[in-house]
């Protein structure tokens, strides 16, 4: 027996889905202007103002995808300058910012045509194909920005004990390739619609 649909129940996770995407739109914009003020001040400070003594660290604990590292803070001496650090660090914030805010504005208009009951429009096609592209880009692009900014701390820090290593997101390449194939239900669904309208 089939299941009927339940349009009640569709239309409110449309709802929330919808919402959901509209507030972390507009995080993220407001987060991608924090990081592009925080470059343009930091850019400008005086180089001495943003000098960091390393003998003020107290514990040094970095989280890298499935491992957790916890460094003895007595490794470092010395006066270091933080500067580039802070603008190298939020370029790279910017970058990967900058990745999920456009992923999420398509996401937010295919919703939003899929509640004015266009889901099928070549469009929304084209969105899924973006997403599904940027994210086999942002895993092999990304991953670079990322080595370059922790290259960049072990330099800084004179970790000579640490190498980094590119490595390709498999996670995204594998979500990327799962949009594609939703693209391709989406444009099968398109076709299937329009030989419906045709027949009518």
């Amino acid at each position: 027996m089939s299941r009927s649909f339940n349009k009640k129940y569709f239309d409110t996770v449309l709802n929330i889905t919808s919402w959901a995407i509209r507030i972390t739109v507009i995080a993220l914009f407001f987060l991608l202007v924090l990081l592009a003020l925080t470059i343009g001040v930091v850019t400008f400070l005086p180089k001495g103002l943003l000098d960091f003594d390393l003998a003020n660290l107290q514990n040094i604990d970095m989280q890298l995808q499935y491992a957790f590292i916890s460094i003895n803070p007595d490794y470092f001496t010395g006066i270091i300058n933080v500067k580039w650090s802070i603008v190298l660090t939020a370029l790279v914030g910017l970058t990967n910012v900058g990745f999920l805010l456009y992923i999420f504005i398509l996401l937010k208009k295919i919703v939003t045509d899929v509640k004015t009951k266009r889901p099928f429009s070549e469009l929304n096609v084209r969105r899924f194909n973006f997403i599904g592209i940027s994210f086999i880009v942002a895993a092999l692009i990304l991953p670079i920005f990322n080595s370059l900014l922790l290259s960049n701390i072990f330099k800084l820090l004179s970790v000579d004990f640490a190498r980094v290593t590119y490595t390709i997101d498999i996670q995204q390449v594998f979500m990327g390739l799962l949009v594609l194939v939703l693209a391709n239900i989406f444009e099968y669904g398109k076709n299937l619609q329009e030989e419906n309208d045709l027949t009518v």
